[in-house]
């Protein structure tokens, strides 16, 4: 059964109380963890035993995260030192009993300092239901498969009994190979599309599931494992002239290639399908070209012998794979396979076989180019490696890998088997730079499509029928265009998204990483599981380069594979990484109230307006909302972490203030979600002056990269700039104005803030009071420490008056405030306009103080005002701190501790005697508020509990009360309680 969501997602809390930038996703099938990133858990040392000790320790102590899962059937497949970062990884695959658990596994990776950081999981949990023994035996297996099969083959010895997964059940089955004889292949071409997964022109590597219990065949596909629509790129004369690799045996000439064999590498066979094996030469001069027969050209021969051992050096050289199992196994292909075969394939019994094509279309030229080897034999490195099932997602993925390494990055070539093919309006079998060939893919017509040299390039218009075992070879397109785009750059047809390319190394690298280590025990991998895998690969090897990482999800963005969530860094924004716009500081969905607000989803809807968020008010709770937009293809999930940083802090992650997260489900694809509110503790605010509040959003498939690597402003804001998860907006902390709008009498207040220091370092700054956007008319004295102010040149101020160590100072009225003055200061400052001070040298913080009357009161009109002082160096601003006044329209939530009722018990008015600059709200006036369309609501204390509560109309009640309180309360009217005025 499935595990409680919300315990599991206690837990996940838990651990990013630890962790504050710890994210995780969990599966949709049993609510357990599928993916977790983060400071999981420290290992003890670094060993092999011990990290396999406490990596199943933690499954069996996390029942909630993993379900009731048997750690002692977890057995290591994979264990390797990772090189790049000095860590570990350690892939577990699950059994139950004897029986191994399809798909079951469970990936751990470790850090350089023995962290564990990443846990991926597919583990299959309760599997107490699902028995362990047998009732039907391997004899009757193997004919129920033959049967299905239509496969005269003797099963392949030892057949493996699986928990097999299937449409959401779990089935106890023999796992049966049939292979099919090669060396009686058919003579002639049946299938009109013999590019196809299950084409009759091929013999058959059945793999059957059949039900343990009932002897029911519950899945088969053929293994066989075809380069796909065209196969390859030609044949054998397509390769140069010059020197063979070959072995004479006293009598002849044979295609051996034993030149690596002292070395410890493997010994290369080429086959002649219609003559000996291996291939075989009188005077070791390989050059018959005669195509009548076609199998006569010795050439295939050449060419694959050659490719063969191009596609063994790439893998050694570039990856240090020793073969494509690792271990040296030889590598054997058979040219001349059938007779004008249109197909080449892997047999998954380490062997190619090679076609020589019926030279008329639509079949191919001679099968034996450089990319169609190095596809079939991709293919190898694939079962070896991460064993990705040929069909539906996984088997495209399995395609695309051959295509990608075999052709493209062994052979330098984005189309495949351009060489062989004679298709008469299309560039090759298949085009990995557009797939749709000019957007002539038609998802109405997928094999007329696909025999063309046609694919889809974009998840959304993805084949999703039952033929091509899925779609193997139609569906690789997408992968095959994400990485072309990722490798080489440029604009996506269907999405119209840009990528920029970051070059082979780099790409080669993480799929590399992907099919040896993120997929191992997920031979079942989906789309997103590769997103996920890649990402996950992105951040392992390259940690530090932001560009890698949003490029690559720029790449399954533009192909349409996953969730996008971004947040914006000003209106302007659309979510495109890197943002290439002017400013970054002005986030409009990162919102800050001062008070919560009743109705998020309605207050803060309007994606077009950016003044929702207030400033920070000092000595008092805050609240924060986030809006999140998916320009993805997929619901996305994501975690936003909020920090709030001291422009001075920027490039010291350590020091930013964590606030805390919000954990946000379900943002529809296309869509939004307004989310919060998140509590800004009173305890958490600093003191009053200019910060900056930064949202992070990240989730496994869409994750945000590693703040903690920023190192100085630039970098700050590059990681801005260089990725949608992060925005930030500048945000003052101010002390709440007091008074009222109907207040008349004089209104003061103070602006106070420090003025910052550089860190065992002396320098001269300048000060400015920014009065330009204040209340007209408004009286100003800026007031301070004399041991600083005395030192520096003061700027359109008057020295009034010092008490104790304090120099007061009025504004000059008869100055022009924007007046240049031309007396040069140390620091240059002098060019800046307005009030304040050049040349202060600073080796500490110290207080600035600004009074400001207002001899009107508080002004009530609509306009914002604002009140600020700027710090300079060298005609930089470092930071700033700021306070605004207006009116007060009763849109704040305000206390209520007293309230006025007429004889009948009705409300008249809400007050609070104990805080006087707040005038008593009428009823009378509430209405009118409400009905002018204006949200009011106000906040009671009623025994110690705070209540909110909307002001309303009800209209339903002749004579009945105007204000009640939030209708989803039982007691619509919890102000009763409360002290008369």
């Amino acid at each position: 059964m499935p595990i409680d969501r919300q315990k599991a997602l206690d837990t996940l809390e838990g651990m990013q109380k630890k962790d504050t930038d710890l994210q995780a996703r969990l599966s949709d099938d049993h609510n357990t963890v599928a993916h977790i990133r983060g400071d999981i858990l420290k290992v003890s040392d670094k060993t092999a035993n011990t990290l396999r000790a406490q990596a199943t320790d933690f499954i069996r102590t996390k029942p909630e995260l993993f379900g009731s899962v048997d750690t002692k059937s977890l057995i290591p497949i994979h264990e390797s030192a990772d090189a790049g970062n000095n860590g570990r990884n350690l892939v577990l695959q699950q059994y139950h009993g004897k029986a191994k658990v399809y798909g079951g596994s469970i990936r751990f990776h470790t850090n350089k300092s023995g962290m564990i950081d990443t846990i991926s999981s597919s583990l299959i949990p309760d599997l107490k239901e699902v028995p362990k023994e047998a009732k039907v035996g391997i004899g009757d297996a193997v004919v129920s498969a033959q049967k299905a099969t239509k496969s005269k083959a003797a099963a392949a010895p030892n057949p493996q009994l699986m928990v097999y997964p299937l449409e959401g059940k779990l089935h106890l089955a023999w796992e049966i190979q049939l292979t099919d004889d090669p060396q009686t292949p058919p003579k002639e071409a049946k299938d009109k599309q013999p590019m196809l997964a299950g084409s009759e022109d091929l013999p058959g590597n059945w793999i059957v599931y059949v039900d343990a219990l009932t002897a029911k065949v519950i899945n088969y596909y053929n293994n066989i494992q075809t380069a796909g629509p065209t196969v390859g790129q030609g044949t054998g004369y397509y390769s140069r002239t010059g020197q063979v690799n070959s072995w004479y045996n006293d009598t002849t000439y044979q295609l051996r290639d034993t030149t690596l064999v002292a070395s410890g590498g493997p010994e290369i066979v080429t086959n002649d399908g219609h003559g000996a094996s291996p291939s075989e030469d009188a005077n070791n001069d390989w050059n018959d070209t005669t195509t009548n027969p076609r199998y006569q050209c010795q050439g295939a021969e050449v060419d694959t012998h050659r490719y063969s051992r191009s596609t063994y050096n790439y893998f050694k050289v570039v990856h240090g794979r020793n073969g494509f199992d690792g271990r040296a196994t030889q590598f054997t292909g058979t040219a001349h396979y059938g007779t004008n075969l249109d197909n080449a394939y892997w047999n998954g019994a380490n062997q190619v076989y090679i076609g020589d094509g019926s030279g008329v279309y639509p079949g191919f030229k001679y099968l034996s180019a450089d990319d169609i080897i190095g596809h079939e034999y991709t293919h190898g490195y694939t079962q070896y490696t991460c064993g990705l099932a040929y069909q539906n997602e996984s088997g495209a993925l399995n395609e695309a890998f051959s295509d990608i390494f075999g052709s493209a990055y062994i052979f330098g070539d984005w189309l495949v088997g351009e060489e062989a093919w004679l298709g008469p309006d299309t560039p090759a079998l298949r085009n990995m730079i557009d797939p749709t060939c000019g957007g002539r893919w038609n998802p109405a017509d997928p094999f007329g499509c696909v025999g063309k040299g046609i694919q889809p390039s974009h998840y959304s218009v993805r084949y999703t029928g039952a033929g091509d075992y899925g779609g193997v070879h139609i569906n690789s397109g997408i992968i095959n265009n994400l990485f072309y785009l990722l490798t080489v750059g440029g604009t996506h047809r269907v999405s119209n998204q840009q990528v920029i390319g970051i070059g082979q190394p780099p790409c080669e690298k993480m799929l590399w990483r992907c099919m040896t280590v993120n997929l191992v025990g997920k031979p079942n991998a989906t789309f997103l599981d590769f997103r996920e895998a890649m990402l996950d690969a992105c951040m392992d090897l390259f940690p530090k380069d932001l560009h890698k990482l949003s490029q690559a999800k720029n790449a399954f963005n533009a192909v349409g594979i996953g969730p996008d969530v971004y947040v914006r860094d000003n209106l302007a924004d659309t979510g495109t990484e890197p943002y290439t716009g002017s400013y970054l500081w002005a986030s409009p969905d990162i919102i800050n109230r001062n008070y919560p607000s009743p109705n998020p989803g309605a207050d803060f809807a309007d994606m077009n307006r950016d003044n929702y968020w207030q400033n920070v008010y000092y000595g008092q709770d805050n609240y924060i909302y986030v809006r999140l937009q998916n320009r993805g293809s997929s619901i996305g999930n994501s975690i936003v972490y909020f920090y709030f940083i001291p422009a001075s802090a920027f490039s010291m992650p350590g020091q930013w203030i964590s606030i805390g997260q919000l954990n946000v489900a379900n943002i529809p694809a296309g869509g939004k979600t307004i989310a919060g509110p998140l509590l800004f503790p009173a305890a958490k605010i600093p003191n009053p002056g200019h910060y900056c509040m930064l949202a992070v959003a990240s989730s496994p498939l869409d994750p945000a990269p590693d703040i903690t690597q920023i190192r100085d402003v630039t970098e700050y804001l590059e990681f801005v700039r260089g990725v949608n998860n992060i925005a930030y907006r500048n945000m003052d902390v101010v002390r709440r104005p007091g008074g009222s709008g109907l207040q008349t009498e004089p209104f003061q207040g103070t602006l106070q803030g420090e003025i910052g220091a550089v860190p065992g370092q002396t320098q001269w700054f300048s000060v400015r009071v920014d009065v330009d956007e204040f209340v007209p008319g408004a009286q100003i004295k800026v007031r301070g420490p004399a041991a600083y102010l005395d030192g520096g040149i003061p700027r359109n101020l008057r020295l009034i008056d010092r008490q104790g160590d304090q120099n007061i100072y009025e504004l000059i009225p008869a100055q022009a405030k924007n007046k240049k003055k031309t007396v040069v200061g140390k620091t240059g400052n002098n060019v800046i306009p307005g009030y304040g001070f050049d040349d202060i040298m600073v080796d500490k913080n110290f207080t600035l103080y600004v009074d400001y009357t207002l001899p009107e009161g508080r002004p009530n009109d609509d306009k914002r005002y604002k009140l600020a002082v700027i710090q300079y160096w060298l005609d930089q601003v470092l930071g700033a701190f700021s306070i605004y006044l207006e009116k007060d329209d009763g849109s704040t939530a305000r206390k209520v501790t007293h309230v006025k009722k007429d004889a009948n018990g009705d409300i008249l008015e809400l007050g609070n005697p104990d805080e006087p600059w707040w005038s008593p709200v009428k009823a009378g006036d509430a209405i009118r508020h409400i009905e002018s369309g204006k949200r009011v609501y106000y906040t009671s204390v009623v025994n110690g509990d705070r209540k909110d509560i909307h002001v309303v109309h009800d209209r339903s009640v002749e004579g009945g009360k105007y204000l009640r309180s939030d209708p989803d309360l039982k007691q619509p009217n919890n102000l009763d309680n409360l002290k008369e005025f």
